[in-house]
């Protein structure tokens, strides 16, 4: 998968994490628990099962081996952590925040905007963080429906490393990737 496909995997899995985390957190309906679950689930499965499972499912759809397929099975990992990172840190908001703004004039949209989303910023940021790492790292879904078009970074490594030594193109990521990791590690 080229780069932006990673990207593009966090920022689908935020635009859905962040409204089911909203949704998990403030509304009561009868399978909170049950969708709470299979929101994480993908958390609590080995890899290699996960794998097997989207290459079956894949293979039927003609899918396999296409970058949707590859993208959407990144959306399926990064959405556990953006979910779980979210509410975290809803927890430590205090709803009576947005009730006192919404009493003093502010619309239910502006209160959650202004006085909820910076709180909870943290939490997003986090979650697209480990989202990123996660689905970065990951070669065993990608070994499994990658196809030959689409390979990832981390399998490109692998295969170099098995063959015939390491790709110059994987050796300047990593030398790209671990100092900014140390300045993000610094900044934070």
């Amino acid at each position: 998968m080229p780069a932006p496909g990673f990207s593009y995997a966090v920022i689908i899995g935020l635009f859905a994490g962040i409204p089911a985390a909203f949704a998990l957190d403030r509304y009561q309906f009868a399978a909170k628990n049950i969708v709470h679950s299979l929101f994480l689930s993908s958390m609590m499965l080995p890899r290699v099962i996960w794998a097997i499972g989207l290459l079956q499912f894949y293979s039927n759809l003609k899918m396999l081996g296409s970058l949707i397929g590859l993208i959407l099975a990144h959306v399926m990992m990064v959405m556990p952590y953006v979910i779980r990172m979210i509410l975290a840190s809803l927890s430590f908001v205090n709803r009576d925040l947005e009730t006192v703004a919404q009493s003093l004039g502010a619309s239910p949209r502006r209160s959650f905007m202004e006085i909820t989303l910076p709180l909870v910023l943290p939490g997003i940021i986090v979650g697209a963080v480990l989202g990123f790492v996660v689905s970065f790292t990951d070669t065993v879904i990608a070994v499994f429906i990658s196809g030959d078009r689409n390979i990832t970074f981390p399998v490109r490594i692998y295969a170099q490393q098995r063959g015939q030594g390491l790709d110059p193109v994987a050796i300047a990521g990593s030398v790209i990737v671990i100092p900014a990791i140390f300045v993000i590690e610094i900044i934070w």
